[in-house]
């Protein structure tokens, strides 16, 4: 496809109207949102300005902890827009910390990259200090932070994944005007790009659900097919979960909702967590 193709290929504005709608009604719950003492803002993992989470604890000594990764194309948004999945995430059982990472174009792939690899560790090493449970974590990202979620399924401190409506492969990204923030070329495609990657030992690699809406676009249900079959030939524990009527957006709904389908894979993450 050419780069004006591809644009349109993942621009689901052009095609779903309500978007704009779905991002005021997220910000709308969380200004609804009663944050307990026990919550801390903006804990640095790094030295960097956006190397900060947002940690809120479920209130259970044993309780596993999830990390949380936005979604925005690697160069927008942040960890406080996603603050409305807190219930869904504390109803399965987990605390929850949400991350920031660096964007682009001030940071190359590699930086935000790496920054999922340090938030990840950082929140590991110091499970005991801030008062949970020394357990292996649950990653769930959307949109670009499941790709930065997925890319974590060899981490010796994750313990599972769930990505929703993720990019997995960079090729379409280098060809797209994204690309003109981004800056990413053709190794950079190579080593980010969780389908065109190896594992090295299948049962190494963090069970994995893959989830998309049914009503995304093409493009968008093709990067998560492609990944599963890249990871299912592998041998891997990988699962492909499409959620019928929801778009790129709308998907969250399915978390954020009591009766979400989405629900029940938190809960079966936390099997896989020890």
């Amino acid at each position: 496809m050419s780069r004006d193709e591809i644009d349109h290929a993942y621009d689901g504005s052009t095609v779903f109207p309500d978007v704009p709608q779905w991002r005021t009604r997220w910000l709308e719950r969380n200004a609804a949102l009663t944050l307990s003492p026990a919550v801390q803002l903006d804990v640095a993992y790094g030295s960097e300005e956006r190397q900060k989470v947002d940690i809120f604890p479920v209130g259970d000594p044993n309780a596993p902890t999830l990390l949380f990764f936005h979604g925005g194309f690697w160069s927008r948004n942040g960890k406080e827009t996603f603050h409305f999945l807190i219930d869904a995430f504390h109803r399965a059982g987990f605390n929850a910390v949400f991350a920031n990472y660096r964007l682009a174009p001030v940071a190359d792939f590699g930086m935000i990259v790496a920054d999922a690899l340090q938030v990840s560790r950082w929140l590991a090493q110091n499970l005991q200090a801030l008062g949970f449970a020394e357990r292996k974590l649950g990653v769930v990202g959307w949109s670009s932070g499941a790709h930065l979620a997925v890319l974590l399924e060899e981490s010796p401190v994750v313990g599972a994944i769930l990505g929703i409506s993720g990019i997995y492969d960079l090729e379409p990204m280098r060809i797209s005007s994204m690309n003109d923030l981004l800056g990413l070329d053709e190794e950079a495609v190579a080593h980010h790009s969780p389908t065109r990657l190896q594992p090295g030992v299948a049962a190494n690699v963090a069970p994995t659900t893959i989830a998309y809406g049914g009503r995304e676009l093409r493009e968008f249900q093709l990067q998560s097919h492609d990944f599963y079959e890249a990871r299912r030939s592998q041998g891997c524990n990988v699962v492909v979960m499409p959620i019928d009527d929801h778009h790129h957006h709308s998907v969250l709904e399915a978390l954020y909702e009591p009766a979400g389908v989405l629900n029940p894979v938190l809960v079966q993450m936390r099997a896989f967590i020890r």
